[in-house]
């Protein structure tokens, strides 16, 4: 089933806060995936859980639809006709993990070491013990490692792609440009810009499943 039948599916929802994860219990599941180490669960009244590891994060399925990265600060959006094909799951799973790398982000800048170097006109409560500080870096250390390794799983996937594939794909999901627009930059069809993006969603689909991670 691809994401644009589960769009007929599902219900919209109205603009506003999201729901908390433990709210959606009393709405009936409609479909459940495990994608990339994460659980996609998908509830009747048109939102859906996306949990990854001890993350959890709650969204509209409707408003995947023109996919949005949380972390971008220019709100950039993919248009909805070029995610309505991909399997059902996978642009719940591109925003999922964006949410969730968003807040790791988020958590790692909150928790950035202080500056041992002052003269304590700063000080206001408590100092952090050592194992505070010990636990802190360790925490960084292990998001850093997570986001390493999702960079270069990113870096991987690409590099199976050929330089057409990579290029239509770059400029039609990223760009925001056309099938069209991409045909005129490279002087061929706009039906060879599609057979570009398509075999190269399909390889990087592979890619991505082969190493467990989107």
């Amino acid at each position: 089933m691809n994401f644009e039948k589960l769009l007929r599916i599902v219900p919209s929802t109205e603009e506003g806060e999201m729901p908390k994860a433990a709210s959606l219990s009393e709405s009936p599941v409609v479909f459940t995936k495990e994608y990339g180490g994460a659980v996609i669960t998908v509830h009747e009244n048109g939102y859906y859980t996306f949990e990854y590891e001890e993350h959890t994060t709650v969204y509209s399925v409707h408003r995947c639809a023109d996919y949005v990265d949380p972390s971008d600060s220019s709100g950039k959006k993919i248009d909805a006709e070029k995610v309505k094909d991909l399997d059902w799951y996978l642009p719940l799973a591109m925003f999922g993990f964006s949410r969730i790398e968003h807040i790791i982000n988020s958590n790692t800048r909150e928790h950035e070491p202080f500056s041992l170097n002052n003269d304590g006109s700063d000080y206001s409560g408590s100092s952090p013990s050592t194992e505070e500080i010990l636990a802190k870096k360790e925490e960084e250390r292990e998001y850093q490692e997570k986001w390493n390794k999702r960079k270069a799983a990113r870096k991987y996937v690409m590099s199976t792609l050929t330089k057409r594939q990579r290029y239509c794909l770059m400029e039609s999901y990223f760009g925001n440009k056309t099938e069209a627009q991409i045909a005129k930059e490279l002087g061929c069809s706009q039906q060879n810009v599609h057979i570009h993006i398509s075999a190269g969603l399909k390889k990087a689909k592979k890619a991505f499943d082969k190493l467990g991670i989107l």
